[in-house]
């Protein structure tokens, strides 16, 4: 779809769109639409039920490897979905914080991160933020 009004109407009720139909919409900007803006789909973003997050996740994702979003509070939100859904996620979100892919606010993410008791996550966080003596230690409390 190369309409912008398709867009447009997608940005003014991504908050209904990503409520009741999460796993359509997602599919619908990421198999359909050529050209939109992922920011302006924040407050959508922050209504998708919890149970749905994983369709949040696959948006998100392709914001960022596809689209090569850089806004923090995309990766913000990513980093979000991924602590607040199923544990066998967490593999994923390893996965990119290793290859260097998310660019999330660090100390949002140590706060996250421990708060869902994401022992290896707060590792590489504390690696990122050069705190080596905390990340050892970290590591060591947990054998990681």
């Amino acid at each position: 779809m190369k309409d912008p009004k398709v867009v447009d109407v997608v940005y003014k009720y991504s908050h209904i769109f990503f409520r009741y139909e999460t796993e359509k919409t997602v599919s619908l900007l990421t198999k359909s639409v050529r050209n939109f803006t992922p920011i302006k789909l924040m407050p959508g973003l922050m209504n998708i039920p919890d149970q749905k997050r994983v369709h949040g996740i696959e948006l998100l994702r392709y914001c960022i490897e596809e689209l090569r979003s850089r806004e923090k509070s995309l990766h913000n939100i990513l980093i979000f979905f991924y602590a607040t859904s199923p544990k066998e996620k967490l593999p994923e979100l390893i996965e990119l914080m290793k290859k260097g892919r998310l660019e999330f606010d660090l100390d949002f993410g140590l706060r996250l991160f421990k708060n869902y008791k994401m022992v290896e996550a707060q590792i590489i966080v504390y690696g990122k933020m050069y705190l080596y003596g905390e990340a050892v230690a970290l590591a060591l409390e947990h054998n990681k």
